[in-house]
């Protein structure tokens, strides 16, 4: 089962990938820009806020979220997350928050791509025991 859960990760960072060059979230500066948008809009401090930037962010947010939640509930592969977060998981919103924070933190590190640095953030926020 370890092959074809490495080939699935393998698959999906592939398609993250893949789907973050194409819509243009190419690494930290692009990701931290939609994030704001997107804790802009969940807290409604603008009116004018970029609703496109701040779903794609979501988006992201929810696809390793949902990845790491197959591993540790589906799959039963703990050792194989991610990330562990206390209680069970956390929201797209909570993982924003926790990625903004980071990117803000480490602006150092902006050049990586946006997934590997969401990746990065939440498992320095949860990590696996």
């Amino acid at each position: 089962m370890k092959i074809v859960t490495r080939a699935m990760v393998a698959g999906l960072v592939l398609l993250a990938s893949n789907t973050s060059l194409a819509s243009g979230v190419n690494d930290g500066h692009d990701l931290l820009r939609e994030c704001n948008e997107a804790i802009r809009y969940s807290e409604q401090q603008s009116s004018e806020t970029d609703k496109a930037s701040a779903a794609h962010c979501l988006g992201i947010m929810s696809g390793i979220v949902t990845l790491n939640n197959i591993y540790i509930e589906v799959l039963k592969l703990e050792k194989e997350a991610m990330f562990c977060p206390p209680g069970g998981g956390i929201s797209s919103l909570q993982a924003t928050r926790i990625v903004v924070k980071y990117l803000k933190e480490h602006p150092e590190d902006r050049h990586i791509g946006g997934v590997v640095l969401s990746t990065l953030a939440l498992n320095k926020a949860f990590p696996c025991k």
